[in-house]
């Protein structure tokens, strides 16, 4: 009887323990507060292919940016790829989620865009978004 009584306390202390270790949630986390839902105008590239987006309230004028809308929603405003003035601006549609490492997944549906892009984000505040594109498929 004694032996059974050594042998329950430490098992019972095992079981507890396993409980509240494997009760983690399984859905995607997101970064925290403030949200990145919004309008973010390209302000600056910084090293290491950072891309510093300012948060304002509707993309307009002749800035690259983002419009994260609440459910999923995105607006990609973007230029042409060569770059020669004068620049012509245009929106791409598309949605948007966040994967549980905190990247941000867009996928797009025209043809002329690849349909996904991962953004790692690298800093968010309430008036800046810092993050790099970390593939393109």
């Amino acid at each position: 009887m004694f032996m059974m009584k050594s042998i329950g306390t430490p098992l019972l202390i095992i079981l507890i323990a396993l409980l509240f270790t494997s009760c983690e949630s399984g859905e995607p986390s997101s970064p925290q507060t403030p949200e990145v839902n919004g309008a973010w105008l390209l302000l600056d590239y910084e090293d290491e292919d950072i891309n510093v987006y300012e948060r304002v309230d509707a993309l307009e004028g002749d800035r690259s940016g983002f419009y994260f809308g609440p459910a999923g929603e995105l607006l990609y405003r973007n230029s042409g790829w060569c770059g020669t003035p004068p620049l012509t601006f245009w929106n791409t549609e598309g949605t948007w989620s966040i994967e549980a490492s905190g990247t941000l997944l867009l996928s797009f549906s025209q043809a002329e865009w690849p349909p996904d892009m991962r953004l790692e984000i690298v800093s968010l505040s309430s008036i800046e978004l810092r993050c790099r594109i970390t593939s393109v498929q």
